[in-house]
């Protein structure tokens, strides 16, 4: 046990925990920096999606297929043909 040997195994498993958490702070700086790299295009490509040429300065033509309806489509009228010949 790390007891018995006069704590030299404890000793070897904290120099070991050591090296193991110099050896990950490297990696740990990287991923963050990645991380706020990513977080940076997510907000740009969100705040892309949210323009079209009613939110920005932009033509309709470059809103490419997605277009949105500026007008309402022309709903036909629901009233049915009459029986009657039509002109009088």
């Amino acid at each position: 046990m790390i007891v018995e040997d006069g704590g030299r195994g404890l000793l070897r498993l904290a120099t070991a925990l050591v090296e193991t958490i110099a050896a990950l702070e490297p990696d740990e700086t990287a991923l963050e920096r990645k991380t706020s790299v990513l977080r940076d295009r997510i907000a740009a490509f969100e705040r892309c999606a949210m323009l079209d040429n009613t939110t920005s300065s932009k033509p309709p033509s470059s809103d490419g297929l997605n277009k949105k309806t500026t007008t309402p489509k022309r709903i036909r009228s629901q009233r049915g043909p009459s029986a009657k010949p039509s002109g009088g």
